[in-house]
């Protein structure tokens, strides 16, 4: 059974590209580039160039190791500090 990314392609020619962002970062701050190579249908994507992303444990606040479970923590060039 096709994939939603595959089932756009095949509609549309063209690959989906996912981000996140947020209202208070101003912007998408994890993304794909638009280079076709390098998008994977399966994950959100890297830092936008000029962001910063971490994750976090909630309660120390360190970086945790990759596939841990955390808060994900963003810097970067827009943003409302708290």
């Amino acid at each position: 059974m096709p994939t939603s990314f595959e089932e756009f392609k095949d509609a549309y020619g063209i690959d989906l590209i996912d981000g996140i962002g947020t209202t208070e970062m101003l912007r998408i701050f994890i993304s794909h580039c638009h280079d076709d190579d390098e998008i994977d249908p399966s994950a959100t994507g890297f830092p936008v160039p000029g962001y910063e992303a971490r994750i976090i444990d909630p309660d120390t606040s360190k970086e945790l190791d990759r596939g841990a479970s955390g808060l994900l923590a963003i810097r970067g060039l827009t943003g409302v500090e708290y």
